[in-house]
């Protein structure tokens, strides 16, 4: 059997290679020491910078991925798994050269002892810059634009929530609504805190029971679909929100839960087979053209939860803040707009239109919303919905609900 470490690099080096994400590489994957390998792919990648200035300062040339990944997995395990001896990091790091790139070990071998005796930084203040990235593992201009959008205290502490392990929510059918407690801690209506014990409960292997963040049922709970509407989920896969529209109004509705890849919608289609949820249909579809592929007033609501920067959900995907850049966003904002504009041509007169992220931004959030209304006055923004990650443990989320009035 492949060992833990093992496991755990190949998993980093192509994530970083090939930019996928590490939750979807190590789901259904069954390994003895799971806990660790967890634990040890996700700390590697949310201490990433921190990780590389215990030993890239000495490094006379560019790193390959493979050897950032193994002294990067050596000083993890050092300063933040303190229950392991230095000679073990050693041993097992020698074995990764060995096996993947020979040709370095030497150069390993110096690095290690680089690692083994550095300090991690932190940063003097909420000013410095330089050291909170270091101290977070964030870039720079994130940390910026969230110290900009929201205040500094804010700016570093989403960046260090956003370093810390995820919690788990799920939802129910509304059939199990009085056995919430069953699955877990209450919370509200629908939602309840999960231990991992849940996937393996009868009830989620049968799709009665459901895994979902906490702002994101928010989100899909608090869309004003009423019985018998007829609404787009205009992005979609995979699918949860368009099944928690579908249990508030207890399978009466007519629901399109459209995507732009089928192959995600193969998987939404499974699920609703599994859960026996007639009142949502799935259709390919690019958001961006709704207009054109549906009539003016087909929907009494369209929910677009756009495509993202996902900066609020870096605890299950902390790969996104290595690799995002300011472009990409600007370029997200331009297709969100593009969907936004597209779809709100196919609302109904008194219907809603909701805008949801799972990103902290606020030129794709708020602004995005301000920029919508000055181009569509028939529009009016009733609400936007608070989301406190801090004391919920959800992720960073917006949402906005729009109503056309004329």
């Amino acid at each position: 059997m492949i060992s833990s470490r093992e496991l755990a690099y190949e998993v980093l080096v192509n994530a970083i290679k090939h930019r996928s994400y590490i939750n979807l590489q190590l789901k259904g994957i069954q390994h003895p020491d799971m806990a660790f390998v967890n634990a040890l792919v996700y700390g590697v990648m949310q201490h990433s910078l921190q990780l590389q200035h215990l030993f890239h300062p000495f490094a006379t040339k560019n790193i390959d991925v493979e050897i950032d990944v193994i002294c990067m997995m050596s000083g993890y395990q050092k300063h933040f798994m303190r229950q392991i001896p230095d000679y073990a990091i050693k041993a097992e790091a020698l074995k990764l050269c060995d096996k993947h790139v020979p040709y370095a070990k030497k150069f390993v071998n110096a690095m290690l002892e680089r690692i083994f005796e550095a300090t991690l930084t932190q940063a003097n203040s909420h000013e410095d810059i330089k050291g909170l990235s270091l101290e977070t593992s964030f870039q720079p201009w994130i940390l910026k634009m969230w110290q900009s959008h929201y205040g500094a205290e804010f700016a570093y502490d989403f960046a260090m929530f956003s370093n810390t392990p995820s919690d788990l929510f799920g939802f129910v059918h509304y059939d199990l609504k009085e056995n919430l407690k069953d699955y877990g801690e209450p919370i509200g209506e629908w939602a309840f805190k999960a231990d991992k014990s849940i996937i393996q409960h009868p009830d989620f292997l049968s799709k009665k029971v459901f895994i979902a963040d906490i702002h994101a049922q928010k989100v899909g709970f608090n869309t004003p679909i009423k019985p018998n509407d007829r609404i787009l989920d205009a992005c979609g896969a995979p699918g949860g929100k368009s099944l928690m529209m579908a249990m508030k109004v207890k399978d009466q509705a007519d629901i399109i839960c459209a995507d732009i890849a089928p192959h995600r919608l193969e998987l939404v289609n499974q699920t609703l087979k599994l859960a026996q949820i007639k009142s949502v249909t799935t259709q390919v579809l690019d958001a961006t053209l709704t207009h054109e592929f549906y009539p003016p007033n087909s929907f009494d609501g369209i929910l677009v939860d756009a495509p993202c920067s996902g900066l609020g959900v870096l605890r299950r995907k902390p790969e996104i803040k290595m690799f995002i850049t300011p472009q990409d966003i600007d370029n997200l904002v331009k297709t969100q707009a593009e969907i936004l504009n597209s779809c709100a041509l196919c609302v109904k007169l008194q219907g809603w239109l909701v805008y949801s992220t799972c990103t902290l931004n606020k030129k794709e959030n708020e602004k995005q919303i301000e920029s919508f209304l000055k181009l569509h006055e028939d529009f009016i923004c009733e609400s936007i919905m608070p989301f406190d990650s801090f004391s919920t443990g959800g992720d960073g989320f917006f949402m906005a609900t729009l109503r056309k009035i004329k």
